[in-house]
């Protein structure tokens, strides 16, 4: 056995050039990836905690509608009663004078 390199033994320098290629390959890839997982997860979250109302304020908002929009009775002892909020502003412009606003 002599210190000669054979030709079927692997050549050293392209080894480590090719398993260097391949290990920037891998390190660039897994970044990208990662990058990419970020974004659609903060893209997710946006999407179903950020922006979404939830469900009790959809109701409250429905009821207070409900509430400004509808006649009905606060009081009956009293003789209060509830008036839809836009017929009530237009009570108010009569009860004052009904100008018109410059």
């Amino acid at each position: 056995m002599s210190g000669k390199p054979n030709e079927r033994d692997p050549n050293t320098f392209w080894t480590v050039v090719v398993l260097c290629a391949f290990a920037i390959v891998t390190f660039a890839s897994v970044i990208f990836l990662q990058a990419i997982f970020f974004h659609v997860e903060k893209k997710e979250i946006e999407e179903k905690v950020v922006n979404r109302l939830p469900d009790e304020l959809i109701e409250l908002r429905e009821k207070q509608s409900a509430l400004l929009s509808s006649y009905g009775w606060t009081d009956r002892d009293a003789g209060a009663v509830t008036i839809p909020i836009d017929r009530a502003m237009e009570l108010v412009v009569e009860e004052n004078g009904g100008g018109d606003a410059k």
